[in-house]
C-alpha cells in the first residue's frame, strides 16, 4: 500500500529531473535516488509486468523511447522481475541504465542473480533489511548480495571487469578450425596464428587462455552435431565462442538457454588508403599557382635574357646553373654579374626550396600515415561509405532470406552490395579479408551482423553476453588496428613456409613466386626510375647542346 501510494505521488508530480518531496522514511533510498539525479537524466517507474505497461506512459514519467538512465522496478515475483528486465534490456531504446529493485526479504538473492544473468552490475536490490548490490566471488562462480550503505555508494560506479577477474581462465570455444592453425603433433597440441593471438590478450588481461575442445575427434563431432550433450557443459562455461556461421552451430546455442547471441562480433569493411587521392590533396590549387607563377616568370626572364646581345651565352649558364644546384653540382657554371638576375635567381631558388620541402613533408606523412580509412562504427555510416558486403554464396542466401522477415533499416541497401566471395567456406573468409587487406575493424552490432532464419541467429562469430567481452573486444580492435595480428600473421606465414617449402631428400629450399615477388616489384620500381632519370638527362644534354 505504501509503495503505492509513492508511485502515484510520484507520477502526479513528475519524476524527470530533480525533484524534492518529503517520502516516509522507509523510501529512504528512492529519495537519495530522486536527489542523486541531475535535470538532465530520467527516472522510468514500473510496477508489475513490463509486457502491461508497453505502449503505456505514466502520468508525468519519460516514455521509454527517451531511454531514461535510471529504472524503479517493484517486484512481486522473481519470474516477473525476469521478464521485465529481459524486456527492457532487449528494447531497441536501451542504451545503459541503473536499475533500483525493490524486492522481499525473501527474494533478495534471487534478485541479484538475476541482475547477474543481464550483467547490470551496478544496480540495486532494496528491501527493508538494507540495500545490496552483487558481489562476484571465485570469478563469478558465486554471486552474493552485498549490503552497501546508500543508493549512491561510491561501489555503483561502473564496474571494472578487468580488475574483478584478473587471474581469472578465459574460457575460448570453438568449432571447425580457426584461420591459421595446424597440428605439428599429438603432443603439443594446437599452435598457429590465432592461438598466439589469443595468448597475447590473455597477457594483456592478465588471464590465462583455455582453448575448449583441445582435440580434433571432439572438435569434429561439436561441428557434426552428433551429440549436444558433449558440448553443453562447455557452452555454459565459455565466455566467448567463435565459430562457422551456419544453422547446425547456430542451433546448439539456440537450444542452450545459457549462452544468448546479444553480442555478435565480425569484420566490418574497411577501405584501404587512396593514396593518389592523398597526392592529389597535397597537390592543392594554390601550391599549382605558385608553381606556374614561378615557371611563366622564368620563362618571362630567359626569354628577355634571349633578346639581348649576349643572351644565348646567359640563357645557357642560367639552365646549367639551375641543372647543377638540382644535382648538387653547383661549381662547375658561372653565375651571371648582372645584379637583377642574380637577385632573380637566388629568390627563385628559396621559394623552390621553400616548395620542395612542404612537398616532401605532405608526401612523407601521407605515405607514413595509417593503411585504412577512419573506421566504421554503425549500420548508418556502412550505408553512407557505398562500400560492398563481401560474404559466401551460402550466407548471401541466408542474408537475402532474413532481411525478408527482419525488418531493419538499411538492410534492402546492403543487401544490393553483397559480393560473392570466391572462397567457398567461411572458414576461409578471415583469411582472405587478411591477405587482400580490405577489412580491418571490429564491429559489435547485433543488428548488423545477425540475420534470424527460422528463429536462429546467424552470423559471422557469437559472443556470450559476458563480463569477458568489453575488455575483450577492446583488446582484439586494438591488435588489429596497431598492425599487432599483421606481425603475428607475417611470423607464422615465415614459419609455416620454411616447414612447407623445404624438401628433406634433396635438401633443398623451394622458393614460390608469391614469396620473391615485393623484392623483385621494388627492384623493378627502381630500375624504371633510373631509366626514366637517365632519359631525363638525356633529353637535357640535348636542350644544352642546341642553345650554345
Amino acid at each position: 500500500m505504501l509503495l503505492g501510494a509513492v508511485v502515484f505521488l510520484l507520477a502526479l508530480l513528475g519524476v524527470e529531473g530533480k525533484i524534492r518531496i518529503q517520502l516516509p522514511t522507509s523510501s529512504q533510498c528512492l529519495r537519495e535516488v530522486l536527489a542523486h539525479v541531475g535535470p538532465t537524466r530520467s527516472i522510468q517507474i514500473l510496477s508489475g509486468d513490463y509486457a502491461d505497461l508497453k505502449g503505456q506512459t505514466l502520468i508525468g514519467a519519460p516514455s521509454l523511447a527517451e531511454a531514461p538512465q535510471v529504472y524503479w522496478i517493484a517486484s512481486q515475483s522473481s519470474e516477473q522481475l525476469n521478464v521485465t528486465l529481459k524486456a527492457l534490456v532487449e528494447a531497441p531504446e536501451y542504451k545503459s541504465a541503473t536499475f533500483v529493485i525493490v524486492a522481499d526479504p525473501t527474494t533478495e538473492q534471487s534478485a541479484v542473480d538475476i541482475l547477474w544473468k543481464f550483467r547490470l552490475l551496478d544496480s540495486l536490490v532494496v528491501s527493508s533489511q538494507g540495500i545490496f548490490t552483487v558481489a562476484l566471488i571465485k570469478c563469478g562462480a558465486t554471486v552474493r548480495a552485498k549490503k552497501v550503505g546508500s543508493c549512491t555508494s561510491p561501489d555503483l560506479q561502473e564496474f571494472d571487469f578487468k580488475q574483478a577477474f584478473l587471474g581469472c581462465p578465459l574460457k575460448v570455444l570453438w568449432v571447425r578450425y580457426p584461420p591459421y592453425m595446424y597440428e605439428p603433433n599429438q603432443t603439443s597440441g594446437w599452435k598457429g596464428i590465432f592461438v598466439d593471438f589469443l595468448e597475447a590478450v590473455g597477457h594483456g588481461l592478465q588471464r590465462p587462455i583455455q582453448l575448449a575442445p583441445s582435440d580434433a575427434d571432439y572438435l569434429d563431432e561439436v561441428y557434426q552435431g552428433y551429440s549436444y550433450d558433449s558440448v553443453l557443459r562447455d557452452l555454459q562455461e565459455a565466455d566467448l565462442f567463435i565459430g562457422t556461421a551456419d544453422t547446425r552451430t547456430a542451433e546448439l546455442f539456440y537450444l542452450s538457454p545459457i549462452i544468448v547471441s546479444d553480442y555478435v562480433t565480425m569484420l566490418a569493411p574497411r577501405a584501404l588508403v587512396d593514396y593518389w587521392s592523398h597526392l592529389r590533396r597535397a597537390l592543392s590549387l594554390t601550391l599549382l599557382i605558385l608553381f606556374g607563377a614561378m615557371f611563366f616568370s622564368m620563362a618571362a626572364v630567359l626569354f628577355g635574357l634571349s633578346q639581348l646581345r649576349d643572351g644565348a651565352s646567359r640563357v645557357a649558364d642560367i639552365v646549367m646553373l639551375l641543372y647543377g644546384v638540382s644535382m648538387g653540382l653547383s661549381g662547375h657554371a658561372r653565375l651571371s654579374d648582372y645584379s637583377p638576375l642574380r637577385l632573380f635567381l637566388g629568390l627563385f631558388l628559396v621559394v623552390l626550396m621553400v616548395l620542395s620541402f612542404y612537398l616532401q613533408a605532405t608526401l612523407t606523412s601521407v605515405l607514413s600515415g595509417p593503411t585504412y580509412e577512419p573506421s566504421i562504427s554503425s549500420i548508418e555510416e556502412l550505408v553512407e561509405s557505398g562500400l560492398p558486403l563481401k560474404l559466401t554464396e551460402l550466407f548471401k542466401l541466408v542474408f537475402e532470406f532474413g532481411t525478408g522477415s527482419y525488418q531493419k533499416p538499411h538492410m534492402s541497401e546492403l543487401a544490393k552490395r553483397i559480393e560473392v566471395l570466391d572462397e567457398p567456406l567461411l572458414l576461409n573468409v578471415l583469411d582472405a579479408m587478411i591477405r587482400d587487406r580490405n577489412f580491418a575493424t571490429l564491429m559489435i552490432n547485433g543488428t548488423f551482423g545477425s540475420f534470424p532464419v527460422g528463429n536462429i541467429d546467424l552470423c559471422f562469430a557469437m559472443g556470450k553476453n559476458s563480463y569477458a567481452s568489453p575488455p575483450l573486444n577492446a583488446w582484439i580492435a586494438r591488435a588489429l588496428e596497431t598492425g599487432f595480428f599483421e606481425k603475428f600473421k607475417r611470423l607464422h606465414h615465415f614459419e609455416l613456409a620454411l616447414k612447407w617449402n623445404v624438401e628433406a631428400a634433396g635438401r633443398t629450399f623451394v622458393v614460390s613466386w608469391g614469396q620473391i615477388a615485393p623484392a623483385l616489384k621494388v627492384l623493378g620500381y627502381g630500375y624504371g626510375s633510373a631509366f626514366l632519370v637517365l632519359v631525363l638527362e638525356l633529353l637535357l644534354a640535348q636542350l644544352h647542346s642546341r642553345l650554345k
